[in-house]
């Protein structure tokens, strides 16, 4: 049973037709995300904040807050999914 799902998964990692559509749309959502972390970055620049919560990415100065954390999550999220489209078109594009 696991050869023939393997030689299905193994043909419909070939189509890339479908490949190049899944991996626009991967793409394009995480660059949405990106973008997002952004405005939501230059958004807390411009708020004034009493409190600095403890996160792994901020830093206030004076009483302007910056928040790093959805900017490098989603930066992250990016590399990973380009690292996994290029392997796939390594592994099993043309050629």
């Amino acid at each position: 049973m696991f050869p023939v799902v393997r030689s299905d998964l193994e043909r419909l990692l070939r189509d890339v037709t479908l490949i190049t559509l899944v991996f626009a749309i991967a793409i394009g959502w995480s660059l949405y995300q990106v973008a997002s972390a952004l405005g939501y970055f230059f958004v807390t620049i411009f708020q004034r904040a009493d409190n600095t919560p403890d996160t792994a990415f901020s830093f206030a100065l004076r009483s302007h807050v910056f928040y790093f954390d959805p900017l490098v999550e989603s930066l992250i999220a990016l590399g990973f999914l380009l690292a996994v489209a290029l392997y796939v078109r390594r592994r099993f594009g043309p050629g």
